[in-house]
C-alpha cells in the first residue's frame, strides 16, 4: 500500500536529514609548513577563524605545527561538500623573522578536507661540515660542526663522556630516506657553532638535519640538507681548521718494551697558534708510529682499503677504525719509515676506500 506524505511532513523529514548531515560532518584544513628546501618547520603559530550560518556557530583559535611541520584546523558542524551552509576558514601564519610564500588564506566550504603546503622563502639555514676536514662530505657517526647565527641562546659543553641528545635548550634531529627522525648526540652548543655526532644507523643518501628547541612543543631553529656517504675521512688539525700541522701523536716502543706517547705540535703564544714540534725518530732500535685522529672512516671496507703516504713514502697502516673511548672519534696507526729522518716538514696523504682526507703535515728532525 502506498502512503501519501504531505508537503509539510516532507519538508520536516528533509530538515532532519540535513541537520543530521550538519552535526555529523566537519570541514578540515590541513596545513603543511616547509622551508625553502622542503624540510618541515615545527612550532609555527597559526591563528584561525571560521564563519558559519546557523545552526552552525562561528569560532576562532590557534595551533602550532608539529615535528612534521603539520597543523590541522577542524571547523565543526559545517555543511560538507554540499555546502548547504556556507563556511570558510581564514588562517594567519606567524614565525618570527621568517617570510612565507603566503601568510594568510581563506578556504571556502568543501571539499570536506582541504590541504595546503606553504613554503618559507628565508628560513634560517645552517652549514654542516666535517669537524675535522671542514668539508661537506660526511659519513655515518661522523663528528659534524654546524655553523650559523642565533643557533642557541647560550653556550654549553657536554659535561661527561656520555653525550646527551639535548644541551643548552637545543636538539638536532636527522631524517634519512626511511622518513624516521634520529636524535644526534651534542658535544658543544653556542650561538654560532654546534658540534654533534651523526646518529648511528642512517641510510646513505640525502638526509635532513634540523636544529630545534627542547620545548614540549619543539620549535625549529635552523635546517639543512646533506648527502650522507659511507666513508668521508677527515683528519683533525692542531689548530682545528683542517689545515697545517696534524692533531696527532707519536707512539714509541723502546727495545725494553717501554711505551712513550709524544705530541707532534705545541702551542706558540707569540703567534697564538699551534706549531710543529719536530719528531725525533731516535735510534734504529726504536719503533715509532704516527697516531692520526679524525672522523668518518670507521665503516671502511677493510684495512687493506686504507693507505697512507708520508713525505712521499708509502707507510704501513696497522690500524684504522673507531678510537673506542670518544664517540665519533676515529684513529689510525701508521709506522714511520726511518727514511724520513732529517726530512723536516712532510705531508700526510691519508686515503680510505679511494677517498682522500684533508692533507696535513708534521715535522721530522
Amino acid at each position: 500500500m502506498r502512503v501519501q506524505v504531505n508537503s509539510i511532513n516532507l519538508l520536516f523529514i528533509i530538515a532532519l536529514i540535513v541537520l543530521t548531515v550538519i552535526t555529523s560532518r566537519a570541514d578540515t584544513l590541513n596545513l603543511h609548513i616547509r622551508d625553502q628546501s622542503g624540510i618541515p618547520i615545527a612550532g609555527v603559530t597559526i591563528t584561525y577563524s571560521y564563519d558559519a550560518t546557523p545552526p552552525a556557530s562561528p569560532g576562532s583559535g590557534s595551533t602550532v605545527t608539529d615535528l612534521n611541520g603539520n597543523a590541522r584546523i577542524i571547523h565543526p558542524g559545517m555543511g560538507g561538500s554540499s555546502c548547504l551552509l556556507f563556511s570558510a576558514i581564514t588562517y594567519n601564519i606567524a614565525f618570527s623573522g621568517v617570510t612565507f610564500s603566503k601568510n594568510t588564506g581563506t578556504v571556502p566550504c568543501g571539499p570536506l578536507t582541504s590541504s595546503e603546503t606553504i613554503t618559507a622563502v628565508d628560513f634560517p639555514s645552517a652549514a654542516n661540515v666535517s669537524s675535522a676536514s671542514y668539508r661537506t662530505e660526511i659519513a655515518g657517526e661522523t663528528i659534524v660542526a654546524m655553523f650559523g647565527v642565533n643557533l642557541a641562546e647560550e653556550s654549553a659543553f657536554s659535561s661527561n663522556l656520555k653525550l646527551e641528545n639535548a644541551l643548552a635548550g637545543r636538539q638536532i634531529l636527522v631524517r634519512d630516506l626511511s622518513g624516521a627522525d634520529r636524535a644526534a648526540e651534542l658535544i658543544f652548543v653556542s650561538p654560532l657553532q654546534i658540534n654533534y655526532i651523526l646518529p648511528a644507523g642512517l641510510t646513505p643518501g640525502p638526509i635532513m638535519i634540523r636544529l630545534l628547541t627542547t620545548d614540549e612543543n619543539p620549535v625549529s631553529v635552523a635546517s639543512a640538507t646533506m648527502n650522507l656517504g659511507t666513508i668521508a675521512p677527515g683528519l683533525f688539525s692542531a689548530n682545528a681548521d683542517g689545515l697545517g700541522v696534524a692533531a696527532a701523536l707519536t707512539f714509541r716502543i723502546l727495545p725494553d718494551g717501554t711505551e712513550i706517547y709524544e705530541p707532534v705540535a705545541e702551542y706558540d703564544p707569540s703567534v697564538g697558534r699551534f706549531i710543529a714540534l719536530p719528531v725525533d725518530l731516535g735510534p734504529a732500535e726504536d719503533q715509532v708510529f704516527l697516531v692520526l685522529l679524525g672522523t668518518g672512516w670507521r665503516f671502511r671496507s677493510s684495512l687493506g682499503g686504507v693507505s697512507c703516504t708520508i713525505g712521499g713514502i708509502d707507510s704501513e697502516v696497522l690500524f684504522a677504525g673507531a678510537q673506542g673511548q670518544f664517540a665519533g672519534l676515529d684513529q689510525s696507526n701508521i709506522r714511520l719509515s726511518r727514511a724520513l729522518a732529517g726530512r723536516g716538514q712532510v705531508d700526510i696523504l691519508f686515503s680510505v676506500d679511494g677517498k682522500q682526507a684533508n692533507n696535513l703535515t708534521f715535522t721530522v728532525r
